[in-house]
């Protein structure tokens, strides 16, 4: 009888460690999809991004045409009509350009960073198993231990009648 325990224990423990494993193992199912979320705010957030600095290029390259700075001194009041307009050109003839500083857009992406996505270890996923196998075998063991009680003593005590025993 106890071979039977031992063995059923085994098949639990294999059973329930197994699927511990690839539910919350390293690799498993909650950590795989743990790990697309955050792949896929990270591509939201390249893609946004991507989007901004294709806009800013945009307008760096846009900010220097005479239209444009016409637009700009007229919308800040700077240009009336009648108002001439002057340009100023450095020693190569060209209109001069400030470099853009770029560092403060290159910050890391926080929302792609994948610190707390580890899954739980395989040695307490085969603890958390024995202690699962443990305590069905626990109740594994009760049921047939009552069962064999009632089969050996099946009124307990209890005196039952009969349906005939009723006379009139």
């Amino acid at each position: 009888m106890t071979r039977n325990y031992v063995v059923l224990f085994t098949f639990i423990l294999i059973i329930t460690t197994s699927l511990l494993v690839s539910l919350t193992g390293p690799k498993g199912f909650l950590v795989n999809r743990r790990m697309q979320v955050h792949v896929e705010n990270g591509e939201r957030l390249l893609e946004q991004r991507q989007l901004e600095q294709k806009d800013l290029e945009q307008r760096l390259n846009d900010v220097w045409s005479k239209d444009s700075l016409l637009d700009a001194a007229r919308t800040l009041g700077y240009v009336r009509p009648g108002d001439t307009v002057r340009y100023f050109f450095d020693a190569d003839g060209k209109v001069p350009r400030q470099s853009v500083n770029h560092t403060h857009m290159l910050e890391p992406l926080d929302a792609v960073r994948m610190d707390g996505v580890q899954g739980i270890p395989f040695p307490i996923n085969l603890a958390i198993g024995g202690a699962l196998s443990a305590t069905i075998l626990v109740i594994v063991g009760s049921v047939r231990r009552r069962r064999r009680r009632i089969a050996k003593f099946p009124l307990n005590g209890v005196v039952r009648y009969a349906k005939h025993h009723h006379e009139e």
